[in-house]
């Protein structure tokens, strides 16, 4: 099934690239919780490369995600956090067309 977020009065939609100087397992164990917890992640990955984790944030509004944000971010010593505002989502849950 697919959730139409705008529907529901999540009108954007934010790509959370996060960048921390901790790596450790309690750290890491206490972090991912906190973020499985916000209720407008709707993906969370660790990731290779410059970043450590990519968020992916559905929110009513600027003044969503700051309040958003400021969640995120609270009690965590991130070394950096970005975000990126969709502005047009072209491919969504589109299943692997392997073959």
């Amino acid at each position: 099934a697919t959730i139409d977020v705008a529907a529901l009065g999540l009108d954007l939609t934010v790509l959370v690239m996060i960048r921390t100087r901790h790596h450790a397992g309690d750290w890491s164990k206490a972090f991912r919780a906190h973020v499985e917890a916000l209720p407008e992640v709707t993906q969370f990955c660790r990731i290779g490369g410059e970043w450590d984790y990519l968020v992916t944030a559905v929110c009513r509004g600027m003044q969503g995600y700051d309040r958003f944000y400021q969640a995120l971010i609270r009690g965590f010593d991130l070394e950096r956090v970005t975000g990126h505002f969709v502005m047009e989502q072209i491919i969504a849950d589109r299943p692997p067309r392997l073959g």
